[in-house]
C-alpha cells in the first residue's frame, strides 16, 4: 500500500508562536537603527527650523513660553483651537462631573461663551455640527432598525442589547444623546446603541482602584499635550510645509523628518482631543472608543483605518459597510461597500482635492492589501507558505518589519498640509 501523501497545513497564529524570538542581538541592532533615525529626522526638522526661521510665515507663529524663549508654531489649525479650546472647557468639565455626581442621572448643558473671532467660532460650529449630524444620523437609523426589525428576526447581541437599554427613541432620548456634554465638541462617536445601554447601567461604585486609573489616564493625556507644546516651540514641521520654495531645497532626510513629525503629532493630538473628553465620560461609567494606536507600530494600511479614530471606524462599519454585505456577501459587495465607505470619508473631510487623493489612495492601499490577503489562500499558495514556513522559520517574525515601511509614504503622501 502507497503512503498517503502529508496534508499541508497553513500556518496560524500558534504557528507563529511556537518560532522562538529572534536573538537579543538582532532585536537589539533593529531598535537601535530605528532610535538612531528617529532622532537624526528629528534633528534635521529642528536644524532647518532655526536655519529658515526668518523666512517662514510670521503668521504662522506666536509668541511661546517665556520660560523656552522661543516662538510657537501655531500653523497647524486643529491643534491651536483645541488647545484653547480644552483650556476654555475644563471649568465646565468639571461642572459636568459634579453636577452629575450630584444627580447621577441627569444631564445638563450649558452654552460656552467665548469671545475668539469669527473664525474660531465657524470653526467650531462646522465640527460640532459635523460630529452631531453623525450622532443624530446613528440615532435615526437605529430607530428605524427597530421599527423594521420584530423580536423574530434579532440575533441573541440585539437582544442581549437591548434587554439593557432604559433609554427609547423619542425626542427628549435624541437630544440627551446628540447633546452629551462631554462628548459633544470632539468626540469620540459612539453608536447611540452602545451610548443608551452604557449610560443606563447600573452605576460602578466609586473605589480607589477606579479613580487611580482615571487620574493615571489624565496625566498621561496632560503628558502628550505638554510634549504637543513643547515640540511646537522647536520643530516647525508645520510650518515649513507652508514654505514650497523651502520644500523644494531641503534634504530628503529632512523631508523624511517632517513626515515623521507631521504624523506623530497627528496622532499625538487626536489622542489628547480625544482622550480628555473620554475621561470626563468615563465618570459617568461610559467606555468611549480608545483612542489612537501609535502609528509607528502599526504595519497593515487596514488597522490604521481600525485603530486610529475607532469611533468613525464602527460608524461607517455599522452603517454602511455591514448593511452592504460586508465581507461575508462576496467580493462585488465587498468593494462596494469599501468603495461608499471611502467616499463618505471623501465628503466627512470636505470634498476637496487633498482629501480626493488622500481617499484615493487609502482605497488603494487597502484593496491591493485585500486582494493580497485572498491570494495567500489558493492552495499552491498555501504550499509556498508552509514549505517558506518550514525552511526559514524566524523569518516570518521579520516579514511585518519589511512590509511595514509602505505604510510612511503612503500616510504622508496626501496630507493636507503637505
Amino acid at each position: 500500500m502507497g503512503k498517503r501523501k502529508k496534508v499541508n497545513k497553513e500556518p496560524s497564529k500558534d504557528d507563529y508562536d511556537g518560532i522562538s524570538a529572534l536573538p537579543i542581538w538582532e532585536l537589539s541592532f533593529y531598535l537601535v537603527v530605528h532610535i538612531s533615525v528617529v532622532i537624526y529626522i528629528c534633528a534635521c526638522v529642528y536644524w532647518a527650523s532655526i536655519e529658515h526661521d526668518g523666512l517662514l510665515n510670521m503668521f504662522d507663529f506666536e509668541e511661546g513660553w517665556k520660560i523656552l524663549g522661543r516662538d510657537k508654531d501655531i500653523s497647524n489649525y486643529e491643534w491651536h483651537f483645541f488647545y484653547q479650546y480644552f483650556l476654555r472647557v475644563t471649568p465646565w468639565y468639571v461642572g459636568h462631573m459634579a453636577l452629575a455626581r450630584i444627580c447621577d442621572w441627569n444631564f445638563v448643558h450649558k452654552a460656552l461663551n467665548t469671545h475668539d473671532v469669527d473664525g474660531y467660532k465657524i470653526y467650531l460650529l462646522m465640527f460640532t455640527l459635523a460630529l452631531l449630524q453623525l450622532r443624530y444620523t446613528s440615532f435615526c437609523l437605529e430607530k428605524v432598525k427597530r421599527s423594521n426589525t420584530d423580536d423574530s428576526h434579532k440575533d441573541i447581541n440585539e437582544k442581549e442589547e437591548e434587554s439593557h437599554l432604559t433609554l427609547g427613541y423619542g425626542p427628549i432620548d435624541m437630544l440627551f444623546y446628540v447633546f452629551y456634554f462631554p462628548l459633544f465638541f470632539t468626540g469620540p462617536i459612539m453608536p447611540y446603541t452602545v451610548f443608551s445601554s452604557q449610560i443606563c447601567q447600573q452605576r460602578k461604585p466609586w473605589t480607589w482602584t477606579r479613580v487611580t486609573s482615571l487620574c493615571t489616564d489624565l496625566c498621561r493625556i496632560l503628558f502628550w499635550a505638554f510634549v504637543n507644546e513643547i515640540c511646537l516651540h522647536y520643530f516647525y514641521f508645520n510650518a515649513l510645509q507652508h514654505n514650497s520654495t523651502i520644500m523644494q531645497e531641503i534634504n530628503l532626510w529632512t523631508m523624511a523628518g517632517i513626515g515623521y513629525c507631521s504624523g506623530q503629532f497627528f496622532m499625538t493630538k487626536y489622542t489628547v482631543m480625544f482622550g480628555l473628553p473620554s475621561i470626563v465620560a468615563k465618570t459617568d461609567d461610559l467606555e468611549p472608543p480608545k483612542g489612537p494606536k501609535c502609528i509607528s507600530y502599526i504595519y497593515l494600511y487596514s488597522d490604521m483605518w481600525k485603530y486610529f479614530d475607532r469611533g468613525m471606524y464602527d460608524f461607517m462599519k455599522r452603517y454602511i459597510y455591514v448593511p452592504l454585505g460586508g465581507s461575508r456577501s462576496g467580493m462585488v459587495r465587498q468593494f462596494t461597500g469599501s468603495v461608499l465607505c471611502f467616499t463618505f470619508v471623501y465628503y466627512w473631510h470636505g470634498s476637496e482635492y487633498y482629501a480626493f487623493l488622500w481617499t484615493v489612495f487609502n482605497f488603494i492601499g487597502i484593496t491591493l492589501e485585500a486582494l493580497g490577503g485572498m491570494l495567500v489562500q489558493l492552495p499552491k499558495i498555501k504550499d509556498i507558505q508552509v514549505q517558506i514556513f518550514y525552511f526559514l522559520g524566524k523569518c516570518l517574525r521579520r516579514k511585518p518589519g519589511l512590509r511595514s515601511p509602505g505604510i510612511f509614504p503612503l500616510y504622508n503622501l496626501c496630507n493636507k498640509e503637505a
